[in-house]
């Protein structure tokens, strides 16, 4: 990666957002259908079905609308995601690293001198990305590293 801009800003994918609000709101409608055409022992399931889906359709449709932001500068980057804002300077970080957990993978690092409670010492002093940012997880590793080099040979020689 040689040719790398100074700021680059990454979003999740919308389509993949939409396409998961429609599946909630499927399992939604199959509960309001239980709930109405099903007995009254039914009801429980109806309402659990109702509420469970119900909110992941209220999340899915928050991160239709803001998705989650990766932005990558010369100094560290910033994500973004339900609100919430997390930055980190490249220097105070570990190398990214590619996390499988059956299927699912993801970008991992630590940050350098932040002591690990008990759960993190157990699995790991490790931080998530959370999203791929509609990128292959390899293929944003190598960007996030590239950054990540880019700034710390530039300041070794200050």
């Amino acid at each position: 990666m040689t040719d790398l801009p100074q700021y680059l800003v990454l979003t999740s994918s919308r389509l993949k957002w939409a396409f998961l609000l429609i599946g909630f709101l499927i399992f939604v409608s199959g509960g309001i259908a239980l709930l109405l055409i099903g007995d009254e022992t039914d009801a429980v399931l109806a309402w659990v079905c109702i509420a469970l889906f119900g909110f992941f359709a209220v999340v899915s449709l928050v991160q239709l609308f803001n998705p989650a932001r990766l932005e990558l500068g010369p100094d560290g980057f910033r994500r973004t995601m339900n609100f919430r804002q997390s930055s980190y300077q490249w220097r105070d970080i570990s190398e990214f690293r590619l996390f499988q957990y059956k299927s699912t993978k993801m970008i991992q690092f630590n940050v350098l001198g932040r002591p690990a409670g008990l759960l993190k010492k157990m699995a790991g002093n490790y931080e998530s990305l959370g999203d791929n940012y509609s990128m292959k997880p390899q293929a944003l590793m190598d960007l996030m590293n590239a950054f990540r080099q880019r700034a710390l040979d530039s300041t070794q020689f200050r």
